[in-house]
């Protein structure tokens, strides 16, 4: 801590309270978009704490108390595995390059994943979902519904969804694309349910942010009887 602090006087730095706990004046957003630039969680911890959180906030504190607050909103085990296995790199960055002098996860667990069976929809259960299409409802469910068939259909991440453009990315019949995740290609021909829904994506613009994405799902989902 002395030497830490000498440096600080020799550099011409400031000698402030925040830097005495072990903080910095860099904001975790701002050093985060260097690191990672996962706008997903960060949008989601800003909710949390507001859009000032610096990096020197984060603390083991701080930590067990944003998992609190995600285990009651709901959060699977698994999500928040990736919530804090993305915090956890964050920081051990910051550590790395001197910009906090502990690093919270010294004394905070990451939540552990859990092993799960992935849920695949049946030909039934999308063909319920097909019916939607020509009813009445409303646009953001209209273009979730539309996206939601695409990724049913051809595999695409709703990470794909936005890159998808139907004029390029047809050739004779055939959808391809490289997927974003993992940068493999995905190519599939087109038959007449997904030729129907790349009609319909053509009209219907960009689609909506995963989150509402998600919200917009639970209410196709009850609309169809799923």
């Amino acid at each position: 801590v002395e030497n830490t602090v000498v440096t600080r006087l020799l550099e011409g730095g400031e000698i402030t309270a925040r830097f005495l706990r072990g903080g910095s004046s860099r904001e975790f957003a701002k050093f985060e978009a260097e690191v990672r630039n996962d706008k997903k969680e960060l949008t989601r911890l800003q909710k949390f704490a507001g859009a000032g959180l610096m990096l020197s906030d984060v603390t083991s504190d701080f930590l067990r108390k944003y998992e609190a607050h995600r285990r009651g909103i709901g959060n699977a085990q698994n999500t928040l595995n990736t919530t804090f296995r993305f915090m956890r790199r964050i920081m051990r960055q910051a550590y790395a390059e001197k910009l906090i002098l502990i690093n919270p996860f010294d004394h905070y667990k990451v939540p552990k994943p859990e092993e799960t069976s992935p849920i695949f929809l049946e030909e039934p259960e999308k063909q319920k979902l097909i019916k939607l299409l020509d009813k009445p409802i409303d646009a953001g469910l209209y273009n979730t519904l539309c996206y939601f068939l695409l990724a049913c259909y051809t595999g695409f991440r709703h990470s794909d969804w936005s890159k998808f453009d139907p004029d390029t990315m047809i050739v004779r019949d055939v959808v391809r694309l490289r997927a974003k995740k993992n940068r493999t290609w995905v190519m599939l021909p087109i038959g007449t349910t997904l030729s129907d829904v790349i009609a319909r994506i053509k009209i219907i613009g960009p689609p909506v942010s995963l989150d509402k994405c998600n919200g917009h799902l639970k209410v196709l989902q009850l609309m169809a009887g799923l």
